[in-house]
């Protein structure tokens, strides 16, 4: 799963992950083909179950980005840590961070 908490319109990190990431062809392509993308939008009031998701990562009620595995762990990347963002992150790093998840799937199974 990839988990974006995102505020949306008007804030640097969203508009930066629209122009980048999430404009770009094979982010979409390969987020839609592996993953369960997932965007939990910060301008409405979330759910009992979001906040417990976001909590568990200290989001404090502000963007994040998860990379997480099937049982909602994060996914851990030797050289980056756990796949955690509070920053924009821009397409080469995303698909850096989905080969990672992907590889980190694979090796669990």
């Amino acid at each position: 799963m990839v988990v974006d908490f995102a505020s949306g319109p008007g804030c640097p990190r969203c508009e930066q992950m629209s122009a980048g990431p999430y404009s770009n062809a094979e982010v979409i392509s390969e987020l839609n083909r592996e993953f369960v993308p997932i965007r939990i939008d910060l301008s409405r009031p979330i759910t009992p179950g979001e906040l417990a998701l976001g909590n568990r990562f200290n989001f404090r009620n502000d963007c994040l980005l998860l990379f997480l595995d099937y049982r909602g762990n994060p996914i851990a990347d030797p050289i980056e840590g756990k796949l955690c963002f509070v920053e924009a992150v821009n397409s080469k790093d995303f698909l850096k961070y989905l080969d990672a998840a992907l590889k980190n799937a694979k090796e669990v199974k």
